[in-house]
């Protein structure tokens, strides 16, 4: 009997309505390597995204899965997907952005030598209306080792584009061991996924090199400035929710308490950046904040 591989990576992708996308994301990531496990999430689609998706799960079946849901959000395909994730790691990818496939092996080689709580890898973003493309590496003295919260403190203002939902991976059972789900039906929550999990963090993997593509310029995404400022509430509940389990789980260790502080400053600067900047009704802008 042929062993097989240990799943080193689950890559969860929440799709709703992503017909237009859905393949090019699979594409970037299905294939032979058995160390890979992908969990398409279907959110209640009224398109083509289940077929589409059940057309790689009948040509990868030892790779890719389907699971189909009712609609509850982005948080809710993710909390489901990490239920039933049988890789060492986990990884989020939207079902509209893909991955640099040559850098995939890359990834998967180095998942296969670590233990560390939590990696991170580089991302691009490409905007599908300029076409320009901007690179976030993860160029650091520690690049290529596996480092302490201190010690990414120390380089954080270097790395901090790559401390997000682009650029994190979990191990999956320190995931599963915070004892936290996602807020469900709500944006922005991609917030919670690259800040709350640290409150248990020992150690971080930073790779020298870039994996995660992501899409932006579209205007029915949620970092568009008008969904931005219909959902400002979103915001302000991400910030509340990141609040209450920082001080469920004090005291934190200062460094764990530094690393989420700073990260929950960038949500703040975004609700005010919202509420004064990007709303055109000014006045309504103050009174929300």
């Amino acid at each position: 009997m042929i062993k097989q591989k240990i799943k080193q990576l689950t890559v969860a992708i929440p799709a709703y309505n992503a017909e237009a996308y859905l393949e090019k994301c699979l594409d970037s990531l299905a294939g032979n390597d058995t160390r890979l496990e992908i969990i398409v999430v279907n959110d209640g689609s009224t398109d083509r995204t289940k077929a589409i998706a059940n057309r790689y799960v009948e040509t990868y079946p030892d790779q890719v899965h389907l699971i189909n849901k009712e609609n509850g959000g982005h948080g809710s395909g993710i909390n489901c997907a990490v239920e039933q994730a049988t890789g060492r790691y986990f990884k989020v990818i939207d079902a509209d952005d893909w991955v640099m496939r040559d850098n995939l092996n890359l990834l998967l080689d180095a998942l296969e030598k670590t233990e560390a709580d939590a990696v991170l890898t580089g991302y691009r973003t490409m905007n599908e209306n300029s076409g320009k493309i901007l690179t976030y590496p993860t160029d650091c003295r520690y690049t290529g080792q596996k480092i302490s919260i201190s010690q990414l403190l120390k380089v954080y203002e270097e790395i901090s584009s790559c401390c997000s939902f682009h650029g994190l991976l979990y191990r999956t059972q320190l995931y599963r061991s915070c004892g936290f789900r996602l807020s469900e039906g709500i944006f922005y929550e991609d917030h919670e996924y690259a800040t709350l999990p640290f409150a248990h963090v020992e150690t971080v993997l930073i790779l020298p090199f870039l994996f995660y593509e992501y899409r932006i310029g579209n205007s029915g995404q949620s970092v568009a400035f008008a969904n931005q400022v219909k959902r400002i509430d979103h915001i302000e509940m991400v910030v509340r929710k990141i609040l209450d389990y920082r001080d469920s789980c004090a005291p934190l260790r200062p460094d764990r308490e530094e690393y989420i502080l700073r990260k929950l400053c960038v949500v703040v600067v975004s609700y005010f950046a919202v509420a004064l900047v990007k709303d055109p009704d000014r006045k309504k802008g103050v009174e929300k904040s």
